[in-house]
C-alpha cells in the first residue's frame, strides 16, 4: 500500500513540473503579452525558448512587467554558446557583442536563426554591396559570403575560412603544370583579381593588364623613348603569357617560336635557318619586352651577334666595313635563307651589293671566274692590306707554284729572276709607302691585257710601265 502510494506522489509531482514549464511559456506568450513570439510560427527555434526557459535569458517580470536580460550583449550568449572572440580576426559585430544583429534570440524561418536570407542581405547591412558590377564571384552572386568567409571570427585575414592558397583551390582547381607564377605559389590571388566583383573579365582588378604585371615586374615596364613589343605597348602581357602556370619556361602559353609566329608570320622554309630559331629561342636576339634599339634587338649590331659567335675581328689590322659598323646584316640575314652562312646573295652577286663589278674584262683571274672572292679575301678582317687571308706574295704562290723566284718574268746574268718582293722603284724612284709584290704587274680582278698585266700585250710593253 505504501508503495503505491510513494508511486503516485512520483507522478503527481512530475507533472507538476511539466505544468510549471508549459505554464511559464504559455504565461510569457499570450494574446496579451508577447504574442508575436508564437513558438509556432518558426522554422527554427532558439532552444531555451523551445523548451520554455525564457529566465535562461531574462530576469523574472518586475512591477513593470520588464523582462531584463541577464546578462549583455554576447556575454549572455556566452553563458551557452562558445566564446567567438579569441581568434586572431574576429568579426566586428561580435567584438561589440552584437550577435542579435544577425541573430534572432527566439525564432526564425532560417538556419543559425538568422533575421533574414540570404546571408549577403544581413552582410548588406554594414558592408558595401558586392554584386553590382559586371563581374560577380559565384560565392556572391548567389549569396554564400560565408562560403569563404567565417561569420564569427578566424586566424586568417578578412576572417577567410582558410589561409587564401588553400580557400581559393578548394573551388579553382588546376593541376600542377612545369613553372608557376611566383603569385600563385605564395597564394597572392588577391594581388590580381577581386575577391567580390569587378567590371573586368576574370574578377581583374585593373586594366590594361600590364598595370598589375609591372607593380612586381618593375624590370619589364618600358621607358618612355624605349620601342615597345606591341602587346606589351597595348598592355596585353596575357596575350603571350599564361598568368598561372605552363608548360613552358617564362610561363608561356606556347613554345616560344610557335608563339612568336602567331603574329610575326615566318614559316621555315628555306634550307638554312639561324641556330637560334631551330632552338626555339628568338629572345636570344630579340627582347620580349622593351629595347632601345629597332626590331626590339638586345644590343646593337655586331656586339649581339658576337653574344653567341665568336669575335674574329677584334683586333685585326683590317676590318671589313659593315663588320666594323657592326651591320652584320648587310651580308647576312638573321632568319634563313637558301645559302649557306646565311648569306643574302651567292658569291660575287652579295660582294657587288657594294663593291664595283671587277668582272668585266676580256681577262678574268680564275679565282673571279671559277671561285668566289672569298678565295683571296676574309669577309670580317685581316692583318693584311684588302682584307687578303695571306701576304700578297704568299697567298698567289698558293696557287700559282714557283712563281715566287722571278724566273718567271726574266733570268739575270747572275742567274736570279726579276724580283717579286721589297721596295717598288719606278722609273729608277723610289715608290714609298707602296712595295713591290705580284699585283705591282698583275691585276688580281680582270685585265684588258694577256697575263691580267695592267697594260701591254707583250712582256716588253708591259716592262716599260716601270722601266
Amino acid at each position: 500500500m505504501s508503495i503505491n502510494l510513494n508511486k503516485s506522489l512520483v507522478i503527481l509531482f512530475g507533472l507538476s513540473l511539466l505544468w510549471t514549464v508549459e505554464a511559464n511559456a504559455d504565461s510569457c506568450i499570450t494574446s496579451k503579452c508577447h504574442a508575436h513570439n508564437n513558438i509556432k510560427e518558426g522554422k527554427y527555434i532558439h532552444s531555451a525558448f523551445d523548451v520554455g526557459e525564457c529566465d535562461s535569458c531574462h530576469e523574472p517580470a518586475e512591477g513593470d512587467h520588464k523582462f531584463k536580460l541577464i546578462a549583455e550583449g554576447a556575454a549572455l550568449c556566452y553563458n551557452c554558446h562558445d566564446r567567438k572572440d579569441n581568434m586572431r580576426a574576429v568579426h566586428d559585430a561580435i567584438k561589440m557583442g552584437d550577435c542579435t544583429d544577425c541573430h534572432d534570440p527566439h525564432k526564425s524561418q532560417y538556419k543559425n536563426l538568422l533575421s533574414r536570407s540570404p546571408v549577403s542581405d544581413l552582410c548588406y547591412d554594414c558592408h558595401d554591396q558586392y554584386n553590382v558590377k559586371k563581374k560577380v564571384h559565384g560565392p556572391v552572386m548567389k549569396g554564400k559570403c560565408v562560403k569563404c568567409h567565417d561569420p564569427h571570427q578566424s586566424n586568417n585575414e578578412s576572417i577567410l575560412t582558410k589561409p587564401p592558397k588553400e580557400l581559393c583551390k578548394d573551388c579553382h582547381k588546376r593541376e600542377r603544370a612545369n613553372f608557376v607564377h611566383q603569385a600563385f605559389v605564395m597564394g597572392e590571388c588577391f594581388g590580381c583579381h577581386d575577391s567580390h566583383q569587378s567590371d573586368n573579365p576574370g574578377l581583374i582588378k585593373a586594366l590594361p593588364i600590364s598595370g598589375l604585371c609591372f607593380s612586381c615586374h618593375e624590370d619589364k615596364k618600358p621607358p618612355e623613348e624605349a620601342v615597345m613589343h606591341k602587346t606589351v605597348a597595348q598592355g596585353k602581357c596575357l596575350d603571350c603569357h599564361e598568368p598561372h602556370q605552363a608548360k613552358e619556361e617564362g610561363l608561356l602559353r606556347v613554345k616560344s617560336t610557335e608563339l612568336c609566329n602567331r603574329c610575326h608570320k615566318r614559316v621555315v622554309t628555306k634550307e638554312y635557318v639561324h641556330s637560334a630559331i631551330i632552338l626555339g629561342k628568338c629572345t636570344a636576339c630579340h627582347d620580349a619586352h622593351w629595347s632601345k634599339g629597332a626590331n626590339l634587338l638586345k644590343a646593337e649590331g655586331g656586339k649581339l651577334c658576337f653574344t653567341c659567335h665568336s669575335n674574329d675581328v677584334t683586333g685585326r689590322r683590317v676590318v671589313h666595313m659593315p663588320v666594323g659598323d657592326g651591320e652584320c646584316y648587310n651580308c647576312h640575314d638573321s632568319h634563313q635563307s637558301d645559302i649557306p652562312k646565311l648569306l643574302l646573295e651567292r658569291g660575287k652577286a652579295l660582294c657587288y651589293q657594294c663593291h664595283e663589278e671587277v668582272d668585266k674584262n676580256v681577262v678574268m683571274h680564275d679565282a673571279i671566274k671559277i671561285r668566289e672572292c672569298t678565295t683571296c679575301h676574309d669577309p670580317h678582317g685581316t692583318a693584311n692590306d684588302s682584307i687578303l687571308i695571306k701576304e700578297v706574295g704568299e697567298l698567289c704562290v698558293h696557287c700559282h707554284e714557283g712563281k715566287d723566284d722571278g724566273n718567271h718574268i726574266f733570268r739575270t746574268t747572275t742567274g736570279k729572276g726579276h724580283p717579286v718582293k721589297g721596295r717598288l722603284v719606278v722609273k729608277r724612284k723610289v715608290i714609298e709607302g707602296k712595295e713591290l709584290n705580284c699585283v705591282s704587274c698583275h691585276n688580281p680582278h680582270s685585265s684588258e691585257f694577256p697575263k691580267l698585266w695592267y697594260e701591254g700585250k707583250n712582256k716588253m710593253e708591259m716592262c716599260k710601265k716601270c722601266h
